[in-house]
């Protein structure tokens, strides 16, 4: 009789257990409720394959990307973190995808094109994206409304312009190009103005990164040999090294305030991540054991970042003052690149 009950427990229980689960996911379907958690993205390389992750940092539940296939790369989150825009080569060139995390939508191909298409950025309000494309036979920045249509060419220059960078405020699109045969940074109104010189650089294009109150852009370059971090203020032009160190600094990572920088420094021998003022005084130490590729929660209070410490490359978080420091991957092949959801 005891094995009776049990079988019709199990038999009861299970149907409705699985029941309550759907109703939590269709939930999370209909409104995104069970996403709704602080949460980040990450790339994993486990099983040798990158792949998208989530992983909510409350509960520590981990899982693969709904939607996501293999070698997915670039992941944006949309403003009202719905949705990540990555670049995939499923369709055997770069596309743009939506991919929709707590929900069965299916990925979204954005822009159905033989050239290629890849390092976007989303407008701060959500309705637009901005992205490289080489489908004028050179790399060239576009614009195109949220869903994909009506993509334009903002830059129309023969050079090659690269990793564009919309502004906090919504007005503008900074830019690496290649124009007069130097490395530079400019900036273009977002509706399609002419495109302003800011400052030329010599090493990284690509690092360099807004202010929140977009009046002001730090990135990185190497006048002296050695890499350092600099600012420029687009209002005045002025430019300043905020470093100014032997040792390399890259990888600025403004604070959502706009007060602090934190970066990436060889000066402690490891790449270390550490902390700055935003006009380059007050710098210290934030991780011991290695560190890189900060990045800040939106409300400023946490740091994520990438080290080797335990033999694997994973992500740990930190307080902004570096105390409190959490490992948050701990499986075999290297986690990187994080990206908060807003």
């Amino acid at each position: 009789m005891a094995t009776l009950i049990s079988w019709f427990m199990i038999k009861l229980i299970v149907p409705l257990t699985l029941f309550a689960i759907g109703l939590i996911y269709g939930a999370g379907v209909a409104g995104n409720t069970i996403f709704r958690a602080e949460m980040i993205a990450f790339f994993s390389q486990r099983n040798a394959v990158q792949y998208i992750y989530l992983l909510d940092l409350q509960r520590r539940w981990e899982m693969p990307l709904n939607g996501a296939v293999a070698n997915d790369s670039g992941m944006v989150w949309s403003a009202d973190g719905d949705a990540l825009l990555v670049t995939s080569f499923r369709d055997a060139n770069s596309e743009l995808y939506l991919v929709y995390p707590g929900s069965r939508r299916g990925a979204k191909n954005l822009t159905h094109n033989p050239s290629s298409d890849f390092a976007a950025d989303w407008s701060p309000d959500g309705t637009q994206i901005t992205f490289e494309t080489t489908r004028d036979r050179n790399n060239e920045i576009y614009v195109m409304d949220a869903d994909g249509s009506n993509p334009r060419n903002l830059t129309q220059d023969t050079a090659l312009d690269r990793f564009p960078q919309w502004s906090p405020d919504g007005t503008m699109i900074a830019f690496s190009t290649f124009r007069g045969g130097d490395r530079s940074i400019y900036v273009i109104a977002s509706a399609g103005t002419e495109a302003q010189f800011l400052v030329g650089v010599r090493s990284q294009d690509h690092e360099f990164v807004w202010s929140a109150d977009s009046l002001h852009i730090a990135f990185v370059t190497s006048p002296n040999g050695n890499a350092d971090i600099f600012a420029v203020n687009l209002i005045t032009g002025d430019i300043i090294n905020l470093t100014d160190d032997p040792a390399t600094d890259v990888q600025p990572a403004w604070s959502p305030n706009g007060a602090e920088i934190a970066f990436v420094t060889s000066r402690y021998g490891l790449p270390e991540v550490a902390m700055m003022n935003a006009d380059g005084t007050n710098i210290r130490r934030l991780t011991l054991h290695g560190g890189s590729a900060p990045v800040w929660s939106l409300d400023g209070a946490y740091i994520i970042y990438e080290t080797t410490e335990n033999g694997n490359r994973d992500l740990y978080r930190m307080r902004r003052d570096g105390t409190q420091h959490e490992r948050l991957t701990q499986y075999a092949g290297a986690d990187y690149h994080a990206v908060w959801r807003p």
